[in-house]
């Protein structure tokens, strides 16, 4: 089967308002896995394209991705990266990713408290508990 990696490309190449129009007209290529088993967000995030939160409002299920080798969610590599404002708001679309871990079994929290970012891990843990008591959720 033949993949179209084009989104994947444009990102790399740091071709911002080209992978915008190209995943607005074609939100499928936002799901597609590359060779390394990476979706085109994975790379938006590593390259801090202006446009993540774009891709990730376009194709919410991006959220939900998981990279096969670490474990981490879009919002552990924002973290791990310090784009502590991009991990807030990608939380924000959906907090139930929060409680995704990696192979290491951190959540995003958990990461952002060994990473000694404070003030995003309180944030991330308000979201999360927002969210769990306006849907009777169990913390």
């Amino acid at each position: 089967m033949s993949k179209n990696l084009a989104l994947h490309h444009l990102i790399l190449l740091s071709q911002h308002e080209d992978s915008l129009l190209l995943a607005e007209k074609n939100p499928k290529l936002l799901l597609e896995k590359d060779h390394y088993g990476n979706i085109p967000i994975y790379y938006a995030v590593a390259h801090n394209s202006p446009f993540v939160l774009n891709f990730a409002k376009i194709e919410p299920n991006s959220l939900m991705f998981v990279h096969q080798e670490d474990g981490y969610t879009i919002i552990h590599m924002a973290i791990s990266l310090y784009l502590e404002e991009l991990a807030i708001n990608l939380a924000e679309l959906n907090p139930l990713v929060l409680g995704l871990r990696d192979i290491t079994d951190n959540t995003p929290i958990d990461l952002a408290k060994k990473k000694s970012l404070t003030k995003t891990s309180e944030k991330l843990e308000e979201l999360l508990l927002s969210f769990c008591k306006k849907n009777n959720l169990k913390v």
